[in-house]
């Protein structure tokens, strides 16, 4: 007896996942870094505020910081603030630049208009490669 070829499956789930993928790297796109004002021990600080810490040629992307008189102590972002064995401490005056994290509004229009255009790309494929299966199975 001879076996019938399996007919294949329309490309669904990977074409879900792409653009799940997109949609996911576009709203990574809309937040940028902003200059920020030197830290002075007058400051009060959100533990859950993201910095980013510029000391000579090194970046520290931090949260939980804390100022300390002329030092300050900050635990690395994709830690938590509560880590005690985690805690990085740092003279201020050797802290070059500080840069918070925003929302830009250009960012999320053009990641958008982006995502629009793959999106319309993506689905005209989809599309295509619809009728080419059901075109293809019909013989069987």
């Amino acid at each position: 007896m001879a076996t019938r070829p399996k007919a294949r499956r329309p490309p669904k789930r990977r074409l879900l996942r792409v653009l799940a993928g997109l949609l996911l790297a576009g709203s990574a796109g809309c937040t940028a870094w902003y200059a920020r004002p030197p830290l002075t021990p007058r400051d009060s600080l959100d533990p859950r505020e993201r910095l980013e810490l510029w000391i000579g040629r090194e970046r520290f992307d931090v949260h939980g910081v804390v100022l300390h008189g002329d030092s300050l102590t900050a635990v690395r972002f994709h830690q938590p603030p509560s880590c005690d064995s985690c805690v990085l401490r740092f003279a201020l005056s050797a802290v070059d630049s500080v840069r918070t994290r925003g929302h830009s509004e250009q960012r999320t229009r053009g990641m958008g208009v982006s995502l629009l255009v793959l999106t319309v790309i993506a689905l005209a494929v989809a599309v295509a490669l619809a009728a080419a299966y059901s075109g293809a199975t019909a013989g069987l």
